[in-house]
């Protein structure tokens, strides 16, 4: 199964966020998560909420519950190993953690909008950065049956407002988040969903 560091970059739409997760609960590829970058999420998270009209205390203790789901989940890589890969030289010094956590979590990919801070260059041999809608649509490309399956899961836990599945495609399409191909090909495959 395909390993993948998810950057925060890439999780902070939360709509994005719970496909992506939803995904990996499923089997279709294991997300590496490390303490660094849950504490990232963490952050960014608790900001995104209080920007958002939440008061400090509500907004962390929602960005802790994120966290510790994840967490619960997904599991964390041991930090003794983390923290033995070398830095790399990364233009941003607060984006090797990220390589870090691929080394140690055995990732071949990190997802990420953050190419320039990433150099292909710079990265260890077997990893790749790659474009989260790509991934999207690669991970969704190898494994249509499982992908329309954690869609559905995904729609169901989605209860403010009601969401159903095609809903969730139709705000993927309008948000951006996926590219066209996927979406026809989650349709597609929710057409073809054995009721049963």
């Amino acid at each position: 199964m395909l390993a993948a560091v998810l950057d925060t970059c890439v999780i902070y739409s939360g709509l994005r966020r719970d496909l992506l997760l939803s995904l990996a609960a499923v089997g279709v590829f294991h997300v590496v998560l490390t303490e660094d970058i849950l504490f990232e999420i963490n952050y960014v998270e608790a900001g995104k909420l209080q920007e958002g009209g939440l008061d400090a205390e509500a907004a962390q203790t929602r960005a802790d519950h994120l966290t510790d789901e994840m967490r619960a989940a997904f599991g964390v890589e041991d930090e003794s190993r983390v923290d033995l890969v070398k830095p790399v030289g990364l233009p941003d010094p607060n984006d090797e953690h990220l390589v870090a956590a691929a080394v140690a979590g055995g990732a071949e990919v990190i997802v990420t909008d953050n190419r320039k801070d990433l150099p292909d260059a710079l990265l260890p041999d077997g990893i790749r950065i790659q474009e989260p809608r790509s991934f999207l649509h690669d991970m969704v490309s190898a494994n249509p049956r499982l992908a329309v399956l954690a869609l559905v899961e995904m729609s169901r836990r989605r209860r403010r407002p009601p969401q159903t599945a095609v809903d969730v495609l139709n705000l993927m399409h309008q948000g951006g988040h996926a590219l066209p191909d996927t979406i026809a090909l989650l349709r597609s495959a929710l057409q073809h969903l054995d009721p049963s």
